[in-house]
């Protein structure tokens, strides 16, 4: 919640803001929930008996995925960097 508010003026609190801050902490442990969920078999590339789906096999929205996420993390390091 403090992370989402404009800090400069008066900041109010009450039974609304904070029931709108836990969903939202709600949905997003539950969606950390779902993926941690579905990776508990997964075995890595490199790994004997591993399950992971080439790159040239992987579907074109896969592939799409993946280069926003790379394009998304170089972005999160330059301003990092800075």
């Amino acid at each position: 919640w403090v992370a989402s508010v404009d800090y400069t003026g008066d900041v109010c609190i009450g039974p609304s803001i904070v029931k709108q801050t836990f969903e939202s902490y709600r949905k997003l442990r539950n969606t950390a929930r779902y993926l941690i969920g579905n990776l508990a078999d997964f075995v890595p590339e490199g790994s004997e008996n591993s399950n992971a789906v080439p790159y040239d096999d992987l579907p074109s929205m896969d592939k799409w995925m993946l280069g926003r996420l790379s394009s998304v993390l170089q972005e999160v390091e330059r301003s990092m960097d800075e």
